[in-house]
């Protein structure tokens, strides 16, 4: 690390009390740290900036899994994590003078990535969905579930099993908004999330912005946490009790993705509902007695694929525990539900137009 880089660092942290407070007016004073909600500046206590004590200057965020120091904070609020960008605002906030380093090369700064905490998967997965928000009409999740045929207003309930972040962190260095969905195990204990990343599009538009998935190509939508015997509860059907007090002889609507199943939802409401996640993860899932009919929502896999198979597996292993099994198949020109919805709506736009 140059010894420009290293001087203003240090400055930074040691002024970081007046600092944080100006890079985040909103926040408060707790004890040794400066509390804010996220990078993006709302109140709230995930981001906490150690203004005091030894370890003056370093910051974590625990929902999205980042930290640092003053620079790297600077970088990340002002500057789209540009830290050659971060480090001339330094000087100049400074009022450091470059001369004084003249005989310093002329290069970028050394930075090493921002590294999330060390914590348990599942802490981390918890930690973002503690400071997620609960849906609400007409936020960007439904905007997004909305774009993709899905009209939640069909629902007697919003799912409570899903939630808004705003601002996420994704491994790649971005952060963006997303729907989170929080994966229940057997015993009914939240122990990880899935993530879907968003992208609002023309912002500039007076209408609401459309929200489709974050071009991230693979990495759009991750789980976090140890999962296996879980899944994500969308809905509890006609009978509307938890699943722990769930009647006898209920059915089970159970799809591989959040999106599929919930397009499902919109068209059997009074069905008990639930996404797996991925079919391995289906595998293991662990169901109540009580379930004793499940309806699968099938993707157009290719017939003796390993997909297929497995999904046969699944379905093998109900029927070995005395349950029911039907399977749902899309038509042959879609994907899945969560596309078939998707085609309706733009067959009701072409209409419409």
């Amino acid at each position: 690390m140059s010894g420009d880089l290293a001087e203003v660092t240090r400055r930074l942290n040691a002024d970081a009390e007046r600092l944080a407070a100006e890079l985040f007016p909103a926040g408060y004073r707790d004890g040794h740290d400066w509390r804010i909600g996220s990078l993006a500046g709302e109140r709230g206590q995930s981001l906490a900036i150690q203004i005091a004590g030894p370890k003056r200057g370093r910051w974590k965020d625990f929902a999205a899994g980042a930290g640092g120091d003053m620079l790297d904070l600077v970088a990340q609020t002002r500057f789209a994590g540009d830290l050659g960008r971060a480090l001339a605002w330094a000087r100049n906030y400074l009022g450091v003078c470059r001369e004084t380093y003249r005989r310093e090369p002329v290069r970028a700064p050394v930075h090493e990535p921002i590294r999330a905490p060390v914590h348990e998967p599942s802490e981390r997965a918890m930690a973002i969905w503690h400071f997620s928000q609960a849906l609400q009409r007409g936020d960007p999740v439904w905007r997004y579930l909305e774009g993709r045929g899905i009209d939640l207003s069909l629902l007697p309930k919003l799912p409570g099993a899903l939630r808004y972040h705003r601002r996420l962190y994704h491994r790649g260095g971005e952060y963006w908004p997303a729907m989170v969905g929080v994966i229940t195990d057997a015993e009914g204990r939240n122990v990880a999330v899935h993530r879907t990343w968003l992208e609002l599009r023309d912002l500039a538009c007076e209408a609401a912005p459309r929200v489709v998935k974050a071009p991230l190509d693979h990495d759009a939508k991750m789980t976090l946490g140890r999962y296996t015997g879980g899944c994500i509860r969308l809905g509890r059907g006609a009978s509307r009790r938890p699943w722990r007090d769930m009647p006898q002889g209920e059915t089970l609507m159970l799809g591989e993705g959040i999106e599929d199943t919930l397009a499902a939802m919109t068209w059997q409401p009074q069905l008990r509902a639930a996404a797996g996640v991925s079919l391995s993860a289906m595998l293991s899932l662990e169901l109540p007695d009580r379930i004793t009919r499940v309806i699968l929502l099938r993707q157009n896999d290719a017939r003796g694929s390993s997909a297929d198979k497995l999904a046969i597996r699944i379905m093998d292993k109900w029927v070995r525990e005395g349950r029911r099994v039907t399977e749902w198949i899309p038509p042959v020109w879609v994907k899945d539900a969560a596309e078939f919805a998707e085609r309706q709506l733009m067959m009701r736009g072409d209409k419409d137009a």
